[in-house]
């Protein structure tokens, strides 16, 4: 499961860095049909995501069903996006 999640944060990484929302949406269901939809790394990588790409109301449900992330707590430059 390690691999697994190393490799979507890698993919995340790319899809905030190139704004591409609808690859990080693909890869956000590709998450949630494998062992690592509760991984607080990619949790936190979903998060980063869906505020960089404008998309709060998609940060706010990730944030809230993942336990240990809450949006408010990641910092000014996300919460101020809102």
């Amino acid at each position: 499961m390690w691999l697994y999640s190393v490799t979507f944060v890698g993919v995340l990484n790319v899809c905030a860095s190139a704004d591409a929302l609808e690859e990080g949406r693909c890869t956000h269901e590709q998450i949630m049909e494998s062992l690592c939809k509760s991984d607080i790394f990619v949790g936190n990588i979903l998060v980063d995501i869906y505020v960089k790409c404008g998309s709060m109301e998609e940060a706010w449900r990730v944030s809230d069903k993942m336990p240990g992330i809450k949006l408010w707590s990641l910092g000014p430059p996300w919460y101020c996006n809102m």
